[in-house]
């Protein structure tokens, strides 16, 4: 017997004040469940405090050694890490089937993470084109506590789009999923749906944060 939190409608989530969470006791799996370390990789640019094979700490950026299977893949990604408490600055982008050996956050699947204030802020882009996540889901994120595991789908039933789903708690569905591209009441603007990213490099980009768990693997829905 574990503890999760119950998940509710996100509906029901915009509507309550002030984002309060109820956390009940039920059968379950936290996502911390989940194996940690991070995948092998190498620095690419700034200066990390901490660079090993279970952390990455401070300003800078990395690829990981393995690339992806191909371009039109879907994959899944365990991340782990913090928002530096102490700054309103600190982000942690993670950037999957980049075709730029640096990987910009504005080649590929973009997932950012930053601090607003107390709370965090998500913004998800491909190529370049941005669209922010609704506060009323990411006012529940901690900036000390980041824990997900994310679907990063650049093949979506052979379709010309992509599309990106986060959770925090299993099981993983679409229905569970904090947020899910595929669902505009997710997003704040429009998401550029008709585009996919071209190539096949996945790094990381940290700016006064600190990683303790990056990890590729399956991903978790087929579509």
């Amino acid at each position: 017997m574990e503890k999760f939190i119950l998940r509710f409608s996100r509906q029901t989530l915009i509507s309550l004040a002030g984002g309060a969470i109820l956390l009940l006791s039920a059968c379950g799996g936290t996502l911390s469940d989940q194996g940690t370390g991070i995948d092998a990789y190498t620095e690419i640019g700034g200066t990390l405090t901490t660079a090993s094979a279970t952390e990455i700490n401070g300003i800078g950026k990395v690829r990981f050694l393995t690339p992806l299977a191909g371009v039109l893949t879907n994959n899944s990604f365990v991340f782990k890490g913090q928002l530096d408490g102490s700054t309103t600055t600190a982000a942690t982008t993670l950037i999957f089937n980049s075709n730029d050996l640096n990987v910009s956050e504005n080649s590929g699947i973009a997932i950012k993470f930053t601090r607003n204030g107390i709370n965090v802020g998500v913004q998800v882009g491909v190529n370049g084109n941005w669209v922010t996540v609704s506060s009323a889901i990411t006012q529940m994120y901690a900036p000390l506590s980041l824990d997900f595991v994310i679907d990063i789908h650049n093949n979506t039933g052979g379709s010309n789009k992509t599309r990106v789903l986060i959770w925090r708690y299993t099981p993983y569905a679409a229905a569970t999923a904090d947020i899910d591209t595929n669902s505009s009441g997710d997003l704040t603007g429009s998401y550029p749906a008709s585009q996919q990213a071209a190539g096949i490099y996945t790094g990381l980009i940290v700016n006064q944060s600190r990683v303790t768990g990056a990890a590729i693997g399956t991903a978790k829905l087929l579509n």
